[in-house]
């Protein structure tokens, strides 16, 4: 306010002063991601949202790679055809992928990652809340020079597995 003169003296009768305030909904809407683990290590994500250049792509890959606890190299994201890729109902713009897409990401780590720490206990012959993830492997809780790798937990899966969620914010 002091910017603008808001205390100086008014120049002349018939004269206001205002504040205007204005508050953007960025948008919810429907979108979802495909993440599959692949068979080498590394992780596709499948978006029905392109890449426009304001690094849609970029942030969904630093999510899944936060999430999986990978370096963001092993993470690809592909825009999917109509007929394979969920629904997206927004668009792409403003921060509205970075609100929408990246909780449907989160969501889909957390179900893949369950899906993974599953094959992984059934490996190490134990149960899933005795098995930690980390840096690509996943090994005991009590004794982490038991553990195995993620491509040999894909590889014993025997193909690349895969979740689909749908984000309705």
């Amino acid at each position: 306010l002091n910017a603008a003169g808001w205390k100086k003296r008014k120049p002349g009768r018939n004269y206001g002063r205002g504040v205007a305030l204005y508050q953007r909904h960025i948008g919810g809407d429907e979108t979802g991601v495909i993440l599959t683990a692949e068979l080498d290590g590394s992780f596709t994500l499948m978006s029905p949202i392109p890449d426009q250049g304001a690094g849609t792509h970029t942030i969904l890959r630093q999510v899944a790679a936060e999430e999986m606890r990978i370096p963001v190299q092993q993470v690809r994201v592909v825009v999917g055809a109509t007929d394979i890729a969920p629904r997206d109902s927004g668009g792409a713009r403003a921060s509205r992928v970075t609100y929408v897409a990246s909780r449907a990401v989160v969501e889909a780590c957390g179900k893949l990652r369950e899906k993974l720490m599953a094959q992984a206990a059934r490996m190490l012959e134990c149960a899933v809340v005795d098995v930690d993830f980390h840096d690509a492997k996943f090994c005991l809780r009590q004794d982490s020079s038991q553990q195995v790798s993620l491509r040999k937990v894909v590889a014993r899966a025997g193909r690349s597995l895969t979740v689909t969620v749908i984000e309705n914010s």
